[in-house]
């Protein structure tokens, strides 16, 4: 077993991270190389961007969730189709792999209290088995290229959980403000006599600044929900 791991420190709850957590195909979206990404329920279809020495490919990859511990780990086994890719795309006879070989992979995601107040550790460790000579392929895309990746990963975890927090944060600072801020009261006109025209109020610049704030960060948010 071919194995890489780490582990992040982002400014969030437990509860906050899970939110994201909880949709996997957002989490698979967040893994550098990672494109195409298709959600089947708990199945994400993908392709990985990498390099086989100098060449590069997109294999094709499966990963499906078996477990899944509310605020607390998110775990994913699935397929690489390097033995298919290798036949495709490189379209030369490697000795020992054949278009059906494949690696097991495994993705782990632990979610654990920080020592420090209002943070979170989140640990990852991503797992691949192989055979004969597709394993020694692995253990070069291992070595090379997969620690650097999953680090960005842990990174795009990290930067996804703060800008989701900062960007709730300014949407109840928004509504806070609607809520609390005093609607201004207009004075009263002098009579203009019966059978005047009657005036429209005067406009309330401060209300409609206010609405016009908080309606920007709802719709930024349901952008983001979309």
């Amino acid at each position: 077993m071919l194995s890489v791991d780490g582990r992040v420190e982002v400014r969030c709850t437990l509860d906050e991270a899970w939110e994201l957590f909880s949709r996997f195909g957002d989490v698979a979206a967040l893994i550098p190389s990672v494109e195409e990404v298709e959600v089947d329920g708990d199945l994400i279809h993908a392709r990985v961007a990498t390099k086989l020495g100098a060449l590069p490919v997109t294999s094709r990859v499966t990963l499906k969730v078996v477990e899944r511990r509310e605020r607390e780990c998110l775990r994913a086994e699935g397929l690489s189709y390097l033995g298919e890719t290798i036949k495709e795309q490189i379209k030369k006879n490697v000795k020992g792999v054949a278009e059906d070989s494949v690696g097991r992979m495994k993705l782990h995601l632990d979610l654990r209290p920080s020592t420090r107040p209002g943070h979170i550790e989140v640990i990852y460790v991503a797992e691949v088995e192989a055979k004969g000579r597709l394993k020694r392929i692995y253990q070069t895309i291992l070595k090379t290229k997969v620690p650097g990746l999953m680090e960005q990963f842990a990174q795009n975890i990290r930067c996804a959980l703060e800008q989701g927090v900062a960007e709730a944060a300014e949407v109840g600072a928004a509504d806070a403000a609607i809520v609390e801020a005093p609607l201004p009261v207009a004075e009263a006109a002098p009579s203009a006599g019966i059978g005047a025209p009657r005036s429209e109020p005067p406009p309330m610049p401060g209300l409609w600044v206010r609405f016009v704030s908080w309606l920007r960060a709802v719709l930024r948010t349901t952008g983001r929900a979309a």
